[in-house]
């Protein structure tokens, strides 16, 4: 099962529209991009942040996780996913577009960090956070940390008529009850697009 932070269910959702407030209000270009990546790839940040040129297929716009960085004790340590299974996921195309145009930045060289610090070596989640996520997230006034996006990641998803079994694999999760059980959050306004799809079915049947 995976081990990851326990969210509470009044923990945030967030709309494509908020998805993109918030990676506009990022200083940095190549943060705007890992926000899009958090919230409609939903990978860790550990993941997005071991992530590496190889790693991106931009003609099938798929995109390989197979490692994660953590910090233990003050050193960077690269290793296995939380579940210790990797996956391959397909990006939006936009988003996949996007990473790529990213890659074309960095060195030619298949290792480059997509998201590494401006020396191109691994950045620091701490790092990330004091310079740009919590500027970012003052600036709109929200409280938002980075795993919310996986959990909006999973309430899209579903929205877009996935199954149960495909956010699992796409999150990596080792079964489907976490999947359910943490991730899948209501997103606001979901209960008002569900009641305008009944209306649609019932004028079916009225017609």
């Amino acid at each position: 099962m995976d081990s990851g932070p326990r969210p509470t269910t009044d923990r945030p959702v967030l709309s494509p529209i908020d998805i993109e407030h918030l990676a506009m209000a990022m200083q940095r270009d190549d943060d705007r991009t890992l926000v899009r990546l958090l919230g409609y790839g939903g990978l860790r940040i550990g993941e997005a942040l071991a992530l590496r040129r190889r790693d991106l297929d931009p003609t099938r716009s798929t995109l390989a996780i197979r490692r994660s960085l953590e910090e233990v004790k003050g050193k960077l340590i690269v290793g296995e996913t939380k579940t210790g299974v990797g996956r391959v996921i397909t990006l939006p195309r936009s988003l996949s577009a996007e990473i790529a145009k990213r890659c074309e930045q960095l060195p030619d060289d298949p290792d480059a960090l997509i998201f590494g610090n401006r020396m191109g070596r691994f950045r620091r989640y701490r790092n990330f956070m004091r310079d740009s996520w919590m500027p970012a997230v003052g600036r709109l006034n929200i409280d938002v940390r980075p795993h919310d996006l996986r959990a909006t990641c999973a309430s899209l998803l579903i929205d877009a008529g996935a199954s149960v079994k495909d956010v699992q694999n796409h999150l990596g999760h080792a079964d489907p009850v976490t999947t359910m059980a943490i991730y899948a959050r209501i997103r606001p306004g979901r209960s008002e697009d569900l009641a305008s799809r009944m209306d649609g079915l019932i004028a079916e049947v009225q017609s």
